[in-house]
């Protein structure tokens, strides 16, 4: 039984001893608080801007190792906190270092450097999938950097809007009949809907309806038809927009236009002021 508790003693008396040992063993270690690995420090002591450096030969200070921009380090390669809560941690690099958030962020501890993090862009800006902030547009806008948040920059509105330069957001590009509008003017059409033409081709600012009256079914301007309703009739050149019927003993007459021909009836010869003679030939 002696022999036992003896045993355990000595035991004791050994861990003690070897704990002082590795304990005196940290003290030459900078800053160490434990060693169980030596000359490896385990935990750098409770102090401000203390990191175990990579060289296992203690712990640093992080503000030395890195021009003053890391308040704490897990290590002397890896800050944890930076001095300034606008900046983040620069990854890799063999110094803890710190470096200014993506422009319009506020905090990117977990992105780190040139990044921001989720809900941390300045207002008016949001998370982009590239960890950057990006303006928070108007709908239907591809850019809102000069204007800002709920805003749209001057011509930056997706196609079929255009900038409404009262509310600088991006308005569709409505125009009645109009197939093609010109967005950025608003009120300007490049292409009516079948049926209707602008007034002329100078002056595009809405759409009207072909002069069906006189047999115009597609008209690029109301002065110009450019289809007439039936072959019988042919498109007037005068500006009218109107169509009118071919020559007589005419088949066709869309190219020369109304009152003249473009082929002539079976038994007719085209003349060269484009209208139709009966042929003389046998």
């Amino acid at each position: 039984m002696k022999t036992q508790k003896y045993g355990v003693l000595l035991i004791a008396i050994i861990v003690v001893s070897f704990g002082g040992i590795v304990a005196e063993a940290c003290n030459t270690l900078l800053y160490c608080a434990s060693c169980p690995n030596y000359p490896t420090c385990d935990t750098c002591m409770n102090q401000p801007y203390m990191g175990k450096s990579v060289t296992g030969l203690g712990c640093r200070d992080c503000l030395q190792a890195s021009s003053r921009t890391c308040n704490k380090c897990e290590t002397l390669s890896r800050c944890s906190e930076c001095v300034d809560s606008r900046q983040g941690p620069v990854h890799p690099t063999t110094e803890a270092m710190c470096a200014a958030c993506a422009p319009n962020c506020w905090y990117c501890h977990t992105n780190g450097a040139g990044k921001c993090d989720v809900n941390r862009c300045n207002t008016g800006y949001e998370l982009d999938s590239n960890n950057m902030c990006k303006p928070n547009c108007a709908p239907n806008c591809q850019y809102c950097g000069t204007r800002g948040a709920g805003k749209c920059d001057y011509l930056r509105c997706d196609a079929g809007y255009y900038t409404h330069l009262g509310s600088m957001t991006c308005v569709p590009c409505m125009l009645p009949d109009c197939m093609e509008p010109v967005c950025g003017t608003p009120t300007t059409c490049n292409r009516c809907r079948p049926g209707f033409g602008t007034l002329t081709p100078t002056e595009q600012r809405n759409c009207y309806q072909c002069n069906t009256k006189y047999g115009c079914s597609v008209c690029a301007t109301l002065t110009q038809c450019t289809k007439c309703s039936n072959t019988t009739l042919g498109p007037l050149f005068d500006g009218s927009g109107k169509c009118a019927p071919c020559a007589p003993n005419c088949k066709l007459c869309i190219v020369n236009g109304g009152g003249k021909c473009d082929t002539c009836n079976s038994g007719f010869v085209l003349q060269p002021d484009k209208t139709c003679l009966k042929s003389t030939s046998g």
